[in-house]
């Protein structure tokens, strides 16, 4: 649980809003803050550095290890697929 300072702290840009190419419309950054299994989005640095200094914004509220999960991108949504065929595919033989 984030203590009640830090919480403050990482909610600053929340109200901020920005384009989603992703989506095709405009939506606050507590979205895109939180989308990725509650960890910004991958296109975060992409889509803010204009409105704030968000790079130091995520050196700031995250671990080393948050940044490069944040930072890696999505696997191909037709990894996703094959991937869940597969699973399913196997759940079947089972």
């Amino acid at each position: 649980m984030i203590p009640q300072g830090e919480a403050k702290m990482i909610e600053t840009h929340d109200d901020k809003k920005s384009y989603c190419r992703k989506l095709g419309h405009h939506v606050p950054f507590r979205y895109c803050r939180q989308v990725g299994d509650g960890l910004p989005c991958s296109r975060v640095l992409d889509c803010w550095f204009e409105a704030f200094a968000v790079e130091d914004y995520i050196r700031q509220n995250y671990s080393e290890q948050e940044i490069r999960d944040i930072l890696t991108p999505p696997q191909p949504k037709i990894n996703t697929i094959l991937d869940i065929v597969a699973k399913l595919k196997q759940k079947d033989s089972a």
